[in-house]
Formats: C-alpha cells, sequence, structure tokens
C-alpha cells in the first residue's frame, strides 16, 4: 500500500485504468474459455457416440452380407446334393469340385474384400479360390486348432478372431479373419464347413468425415470377439509385426481414454472407440493459448492507449507539483494557460495567481528594504557633516607632512578620498574605471597597514571601463579576500580582478591565492549570496573553495551591459 501511496498519479491512473479494463476483460475470456471447453466436450462426446454408432452400424452390414453368401452357396442344389453323396466317379468328383470352384470365383469375383474362399468336407475334400492369385497350402490350413474343431462347433455360423495367415501360399505375415459357415445335412450331421478370410482392416468402413476425425483425434477402435479375442485393433493393424502367434486379447483402455463401447446385432461383437484425453488437451491447451494471446494483444492495446491519455491528462499536474516544489527553494515559476475550465484549469489559473501575487509581494518587501536602506544611509550621511569630516582629515594630512611623515599624510588622504566617494550621494555617474581606481587606492592603504603584504591585479577589458555601476563595488569583496584569505602575518597574498565580455553579460572575477574560508564561513556566505540573487536576480555567484582546491576565494558578479551602460533596449 505504501508503494501505491508514492507512486506518480500517472502510474497511478495507468494501473487504475489497467484493473479496470483487464479485469473484466480476462474474467469474460476465462468465462467464454470454460463455456467452449464444456461445449468442445459435449460435441466431442457426442461425434464419438455418432462414431462408435456409425461403426457398430457398418459391422452388422457387413454381418449380415457375409451371412447371405455364405447361405447363398450353400443353397446351390448341386452343391447340396454333392454333400450327401458317398459314392461318386472320377470324372463326378471331377465335375462336382468344377461346379463349387465356379459358385466361389463368382462369389471372390462380387466381394473384392474376399481374399479366399475355400469349402472343406468332411471326407477331406477340399476347394479354394482367392483374390490376386492367392493360394491356401492345405496341409498347413487344416493343422490349424480352429478348423481342427469345426465338427465339434456349437454355432453354425461364427468370425474366426484375427491371426496369420501363414497357410496362404504367399504374404503369409498378413493378418486375417475368417468367417465361418458349417455345412449339416438333412439329418442336423455335420458335412464340412465354408470358410471366407477377409482383411480385418475391411471391417472398418468410413466415411470421409469420419477419417478425417479418426485421423484428427487419434481415434483408436477396437472389435472383440465375446471371449475378449482381437478381430480388429487400429494399433495392431498398423504394427503387424507386433501380432503374436495364435489369438491376441487386449488390455483394458485406461483413465486416459475416453472409451465408448457398443455391442452388434450379431454373433455379439462388442465395437469400442477410444479417444486420448491428451489429444483433447492439445485442443483445450489451444483454446486456452489464443484466449491468453488474445488477452495479452487486448492488455498491450490498452496500455498504448490508456499511457497518452494518462499522461495528457495528468501532464498539468505535474507541472503543477514541480511548480509547488520549486516553490519551497524560492523559485516561482509560471505554468502555461491551457484556456480550459475544467477542474485542472481553474487550479492552474489560481496558482499562477498565487504566484504573481507572491511575486509583487516579495518586490514590494524588496523595493520597501532598499528605500528603508537608503533612508537610514541618509539617516548616517545627515548626522555627520561631511565638510568638517573632510576639513579635519586634511588638517591631521598637512600636520602630519609638517611633521615629517608622508607615510601618515598619505593614509589620511587616501581615507579622505574614499569617505568622499562613500558619502558623496550626488555621484551618479559612477564607472567600472572609477571603481578600480577606488579599489587600487584601497589596496595602497592595506599595503600601508600590513607592510606590502599584498599584491594587487586588474585585467578588465577596456570596453567594460566605461559600463555604469553602483559605489564601493569591488571593495568589500576585495576586503572579504583579506579577511578570510590571509594565511600568517608574514606570508605574502595576491588578489586579482578580472573582467570580461560575454554577449550582453560582463563577468567579473575576483580571486585570490589565500587560505580560502573555513566550510562554515563558506556555506554561510554561499547562502547569503543565493539569497540575494533570488531576489535581485542572477548578479554574481560565489565559487569559494571546491573538493579539488582548497585553496583562495573566487567571487563572480555578473551584470547586464545594456541595462549598466544606459543603452535603449
Amino acid at each position: 500500500m505504501k508503494f501505491f501511496r508514492n507512486m506518480s498519479i500517472t502510474r497511478k491512473m495507468i494501473l487504475i485504468c489497467l484493473n479496470i479494463c483487464l479485469l473484466p476483460l480476462i474474467i469474460g475470456f476465462m468465462f467464454i474459455y470454460n463455456l467452449y471447453v464444456t461445449r468442445l466436450n459435449e460435441h466431442i462426446m457426442e461425434f464419438a457416440q455418432a462414431f462408435n454408432a456409425q461403426i457398430t452400424a457398418n459391422l452388422n452390414h457387413m454381418l449380415q452380407d457375409y451371412t447371405g453368401i455364405s447361405v447363398s452357396v450353400l443353397v446351390d442344389s448341386e452343391l447340396f446334393f454333392y454333400s450327401e453323396k458317398t459314392e461318386r466317379t472320377v470324372t463326378k468328383i471331377v465335375r462336382d469340385k468344377e461346379n463349387m470352384q465356379k459358385v466361389l470365383f463368382r462369389i471372390v469375383t462380387l466381394q473384392p474384400k474376399v481374399k479366399t474362399i475355400g469349402i472343406l468336407m468332411q471326407n477331406g475334400d477340399f476347394v479354394q479360390t482367392g483374390s490376386d492369385g492367392l493360394k491356401i497350402d492345405q496341409t498347413v490350413f487344416c493343422g490349424k486348432p480352429w478348423v481342427k474343431e469345426l465338427e465339434e462347433s456349437e454355432k453354425n455360423f461364427y468370425i474366426v478372431p484375427a491371426h496369420k495367415a501363414d497357410y496362404w501360399t504367399s504374404r503369409k505375415d498378413e493378418l486375417t479373419i475368417t468367417f465361418v459357415r458349417r455345412i449339416m445335412s438333412s439329418g442336423v450331421r455335420y458335412r464340412g464347413a465354408l470358410m471366407i478370410d477377409v482383411d480385418p482392416a475391411s471391417i472398418i468402413v468410413l466415411n470421409e468425415k469420419y477419417e478425417n476425425a479418426k485421423r484428427k483425434y487419434d481415434i483408436e477402435i477396437r472389435i472383440e470377439d465375446s471371449g475378449g479375442r482381437i478381430l480388429y485393433d487400429t494399433c495392431l493393424m498398423e504394427h503387424p509385426e507386433q501380432w503374436q502367434e495364435g489369438y491376441m486379447s487386449a488390455e483394458k483402455f485406461d483413465s486416459n481414454y475416453i472409451v465408448l463401447e457398443q455391442q452388434s446385432e450379431k454373433l455379439g461383437l462388442t465395437v469400442y472407440t477410444a479417444i486420448p484425453k491428451a489429444t483433447l488437451a492439445m485442443e483445450q491447451n489451444f483454446v486456452l493459448l489464443m484466449t491468453v494471446l488474445v488477452v495479452f494483444l487486448c492488455g498491450v492495446s490498452i496500455v498504448f492507449m490508456i499511457i497518452p491519455f494518462s499522461r495528457f491528462l495528468t501532464s498539468r499536474l505535474v507541472k503543477l507539483s514541480y511548480g509547488m516544489s520549486q516553490m519551497k527553494d524560492g523559485k516561482y515559476i509560471t505554468l502555461p494557460d491551457y484556456g480550459s475550465t475544467d477542474e485542472l484549469g481553474v487550479l492552474v489559473s489560481s496558482y499562477n495567481h498565487m504566484v504573481n501575487e507572491m511575486q509583487q509581494l516579495i518586490n514590494k518587501v524588496y523595493v520597501s528594504e532598499l528605500l528603508k536602506k537608503d533612508s537610514e544611509i541618509a539617516a548616517l550621511q545627515s548626522q555627520i557633516n561631511p565638510h568638517m569630516l573632510f576639513n579635519t582629515l586634511e588638517a591631521i594630512r598637512m600636520k602630519a607632512l609638517y611633521n615629517g611623515d608622508p607615510v601618515v599624510s598619505k593614509m589620511v588622504f587616501l581615507l579622505s578620498k574614499m569617505f568622499r566617494t562613500v558619502l558623496d550621494s550626488s555621484q551618479n555617474e559612477h564607472v567600472i574605471r572609477d571603481e578600480l581606481k577606488y579599489a587600487e587606492e584601497f589596496m595602497y592603504l592595506q599595503n600601508l597597514r600590513f607592510s606590502d603584504r599584498f599584491g594587487f591585479t586588474c585585467d578588465v577589458d577596456e570596453t567594460l571601463l566605461d559600463m555604469h555601476c553602483i559605489p564601493v563595488l569591488f571593495q568589500p569583496l576585495i576586503e572579504n579576500c583579506i579577511e578570510h584569505g590571509r594565511r600568517d602575518e608574514m606570508e605574502k597574498m595576491n588578489i586579482w580582478i578580472t573582467g570580461r565580455r560575454m554577449g550582453e553579460i560582463a563577468v567579473f572575477r575576483i580571486y585570490d591565492d589565500g587560505k580560502g574560508m573555513d566550510e562554515e564561513s563558506l556555506k554561510r556566505t554561499r547562502q547569503r549570496i543565493e539569497n540575494a540573487r533570488e531576489i535581485s536576480g542572477p548578479l554574481f555567484r560565489n565559487k569559494g573553495a571546491d573538493s579539488h582546491n582548497t585553496n583562495g576565494t573566487c567571487i563572480e558578479l555578473r551584470m547586464h551591459i545594456k541595462l549598466q551602460m544606459g543603452e535603449e533596449g
């Protein structure tokens, strides 16, 4: 909470707007996402049920077709008659086999899904034909367990689960399922069996829509008989090398699948349709990713719209805050008037009015202080009779000269001249040349006092010598150098005055090579100068000792040339 309180108002507004805009957006998108996922799962379950029902219906239709095929073979009169005979000539046997071969060949031609079809009679006769020239090795075929069990079977029509067709003379590694129809005599005695081999994949017939959905969702299909043995399995059919000898039973689908099952109308076959949950999770994750992406893009768009809008609204408050913070340092800044009549516009106008009133009040106080000082000086001047003072000093000078002391006479003369400069208020044409002359006389007087302890050098541009200035401008600053710059009574100290013109500004520097001011005195002096600068403008700057040079003191004066020299503008 403290962090939020200390944030800028612009950031607060951006954060608040983001919360106001993004929170409903996120909540809305999450609601839509959850609703979509729920509806997606419902649609997938509906589709899976329809998918399973379609496979079961196709399986029932296929079983009905092969039931009809097997019955059509047995109702052939000649074949039925052949099955009842026990004694036949060789010619008759060959002719009967040719007739059966024609019937079987006709079935293979009309049913392309049939790989091989054969009839095995109880007496050992065997007739078969196959598509693509496939032939059956009778010895291997008759050795199969399910062939040996034909006579003991209780069902007249059934399906042998998927097994390897190793009794084919070619393509022995392929898988097949076999439809079996037992041939019974009129006395309900077993006479033989009709067997039809088909590809397990042929029992799954899907249209393009369901086939695409099967690939998209990785749907697994499994068909089992009543004993749990596999007739068809998607994974095993795609990888027949995993098939073991004999029949195979598959483990039940685990919890990672959504499983639907349905039984066929004939033969008790069970159709399983399994959809991996991981596939559905990928679909949901994709929707979630798109939802997050849309929320992110919306958030970025909102940020790009909110930032300039917030900055536009708070720019005046920021400037107003900056102006108020500058007032603590004595700087009064007027803000631009935006011409608006809203709350911020009224606040800015009130602030500008307050700044103008304070500046006028400060100017009044400053002028009143100047007038007060002028009146005090005038009062002091009125208390002193200049003529009496000057006459007395002149008498002292002449007395010293009469007594043969020219040094004292010179000192009194300079002192008298300095008093004239200070007390003569009628002198309105005081220029830099006069001020430099006054500074030289002051330094001469100091050297008389301290036995030539000070060096004094003036280096001022000729263009600045006739520049107007107030009387006694440099002398207090030189005296400050003497007071704070002397190291001891014996060491000599140099003082310089330089003056340079910089455009419309005249810059005068008074500096020395003495010890400089101590930190406390320097701090107080800088504060007094800063206070004077804030009131009267940037007239001078103090550059006393810094962290790199602890010796000497430097004071810089800046004056506007046109104003001081009386030029227009």
